[in-house]
């Protein structure tokens, strides 16, 4: 199955050469302080280094010129804003930016986004929750690359990409041992779920 995969909320550089082995398409570092799987810029930078793997930082309604010194001090290739964030802000980013969308006037303010995002609807955890996002709500976006996430795992995971048809999927929780710690034995089993493509 032809589908790009985002493995989100990696913390160390044994699991981001694992996802990289695994052949995902992309890896995401959270540099939201309150969350359980932030990890310090430094740190991503000596993780990225190593990487041939694109990279994105994931940012909640943080000042757009603190999510640019993170970009020079890091080199991610994007940024994903996970909050409530002012166009404003958007366009001083030096990066593409994936933007998370909530409803339909979303889709219209963040014209200028690289890829739209539709997460699980939770603004005490932003994200990483594990519930399930509206796919309902997912089908209608067709003026963007669309990345579905929310509480994908390897028994839902094909059932989302029929469903949705998506660009690309996002993952996290579901293929961890603890949070920002992956299990490897999860994310075989998803990205094998992955290549056959059937939902059982």
């Amino acid at each position: 199955m032809n589908i790009k995969v985002k493995i989100c909320g990696i913390t160390n550089l044994k699991d981001a050469l694992a996802v990289q082995e695994f052949k995902a398409s992309a890896i995401g570092f959270i540099f939201y302080p309150e969350s359980k799987r932030y990890i310090e810029p430094k740190k991503a930078r000596e993780i990225i280094k190593e990487l041939k793997i694109k990279t994105v930082g994931v940012f909640v309604n943080e000042n757009p010129n603190k999510i640019n010194d993170i970009i020079d001090e890091t080199g991610l290739d994007y940024v994903q804003l996970h909050g409530i964030e002012p166009l404003k802000d958007c366009i001083k980013l030096k990066k593409p930016y994936i933007k998370i969308v909530r409803n339909k006037e979303d889709l219209k303010t963040y014209e200028n986004a690289q890829f739209f995002l539709v997460d699980s609807q939770n603004t005490k955890e932003w994200g990483g929750t594990g519930k399930l996002a509206d796919w309902d709500f997912a089908c209608e976006i067709k003026n963007k690359p669309l990345i579905l996430s929310g509480g994908l795992n390897k028994d839902n995971v094909i059932s989302a990409i029929n469903y949705v048809k998506p660009y690309a999927i996002d993952v996290s929780s579901s293929v961890e041992k603890t949070q920002g710690i992956k299990d490897y034995e999860l994310l075989k089993q998803f990205f094998d779920k992955i290549k056959t493509g059937r939902e059982k």
